[in-house]
């Protein structure tokens, strides 16, 4: 049982650097693309709620996050779209 109790804790440690890794990745995109300057000192929050997973899941999020910044007046210097591209091989 400890050899089972090892492996889930790796298999934890994974999917928490996964998770903290697209976040970074979220953050960089949003941060590159809203007019920052205007909004200095102000702290953006953006929560996502995953239902449904049946693609990447950072181009997931990144287009959530891009139809939440067109519907709000948050000022953007571009709007993130991200796209998968599937190749047959």
């Amino acid at each position: 049982m400890g050899n089972e109790a090892a492996i889930r804790a790796q298999s934890e440690r994974l999917v928490k650097q996964k998770i903290s890794q697209v976040i970074t990745d979220v953050a960089s995109v949003l941060a590159q693309s809203i007019h920052t300057e205007q909004y200095r000192g102000t702290q953006l929050v953006v929560a996502f709620s995953v239902v449904e997973l049946s693609a990447d899941l950072l181009q997931s999020l990144i287009n959530c996050a891009a139809i939440a910044l067109l519907s709000s007046s948050i000022r953007c210097r571009c709007l993130p779209v991200a796209i998968c591209l599937l190749r047959d091989a």
